[in-house]
């Protein structure tokens, strides 16, 4: 019995198949490996600024000694209908890998956020033809259909 049990075990690991080593199996021992520094040193700040009130509003700023600004004022605005919510606007401001100075001005209120900056792409204005469909069909909603409705008593 024992033969066999080896007997099979011994086929097994000839059947197995067999491969060459891959370039994935090479060992490196890890002090050949190059150190990536995985950090940049901190960025003092030159400037900063925060103010909050007790209603909400707040406003701050800071600047940084790379050159980075930002700056932020909101409030709590009231939307009726016993609906509030905060609104903000700001910039900021960095000089980018490419050495060019990138602003942006921002504003978040009921309408969303909305970014300007020079380098942002803005959309392209909507076509003549488009935008007289759009009048007509906004002078000119289609009717709304009324339904019947069945009740279905159990």
């Amino acid at each position: 019995m024992m033969f066999l049990v080896l007997s099979v075990l011994l086929a097994t690991a000839a059947a197995f198949p067999q491969r060459e080593p891959v370039e994935e199996d090479v060992f490196v021992p890890l002090e050949a490996v190059p150190r990536v520094k995985l950090y940049k040193e901190p960025i003092p700040i030159v400037s900063m600024r925060s103010d909050v009130s007790h209603d909400g509003n707040f406003h701050y700023s800071y600047e940084s000694a790379d050159g980075t600004k930002a700056e932020q004022v909101g409030e709590v605005r009231d939307f009726g209908e016993d609906k509030k919510g905060s609104v903000a606007s700001g910039s900021y401001e960095f000089i980018g890998d490419d050495g060019q100075l990138y602003k942006v001005e921002y504003t978040a209120d009921e309408n969303g956020f909305q970014a300007r900056g020079a380098h942002l792409p803005v959309a392209p204005p909507v076509p003549e033809a488009i935008a007289r469909a759009l009048a007509y069909i906004a002078a000119h909603p289609p009717p709304v259909e009324e339904y019947p409705t069945k009740v279905i008593a159990n």
